[in-house]
């Protein structure tokens, strides 16, 4: 799930299934990328996809739910990488959800988890630009550098991902 070492965090998702009557597998898969199921505030439309896995939980046919990952796969294969060949996996659970009969969890390796990185480095130089809440943390002994490494961590984290967005396609 994670061709680089230091890209190695992930995009969780989870779609609910209300429909009580006949659903259809189609809708479920096609759900799975939308940003509205994904529990952080990220675009997934112009992002790379290193590896995605589904897991489904409730009474269906595996065969059938890995098709419609296949499909799902060539509908967006802009957005998946072509050097990793089998980057989609998935799991069937045919034990269901307590309160409903379906659901479907996603977790995505995508260079879309630099968009909520880029608001918290953001947010963090404001804080330690006007020194917010550090005495705390000095009281306790950390130091002023300790802030700034982290801070470099993470500007070299989210140029990496950068790199990774800009080519695309290409090792």
């Amino acid at each position: 799930m994670e061709p680089y070492p230091r890209l190695h965090f992930f995009v969780p998702g989870y779609v609910e299934i209300f429909l009580r009557s006949r659903f259809k597998v189609f809708s479920m898969t096609q759900r799975l990328f939308d940003n509205k199921n994904i529990f952080l505030d990220c675009n997934l439309a112009q992002e790379y996809f290193f590896t995605a896995t589904a897991i489904f939980r409730g009474q269906i046919s595996p065969m059938h739910f890995e098709e419609e990952m296949r499909n799902m796969r060539v509908k967006y294969k802009n957005n998946f990488v072509e050097w990793i060949p089998h980057n989609t996996q998935t799991t069937v659970c045919s034990v269901p959800p307590s309160r409903e009969k379906w659901s479907l969890t996603s977790v995505l390796n995508t260079t879309a988890i630099q968009q909520p990185f880029q608001t918290l480095l953001n947010f963090f130089r404001k804080q330690v630009h006007y020194k917010n809440y550090l005495h705390w943390y000095t009281q306790e002994g950390m130091e002023i550098s300790q802030f700034e490494n982290a801070q470099n961590k993470l500007d070299r984290l989210l140029c990496e991902y950068k790199e990774k967005q800009r080519t695309g396609n290409k090792n």
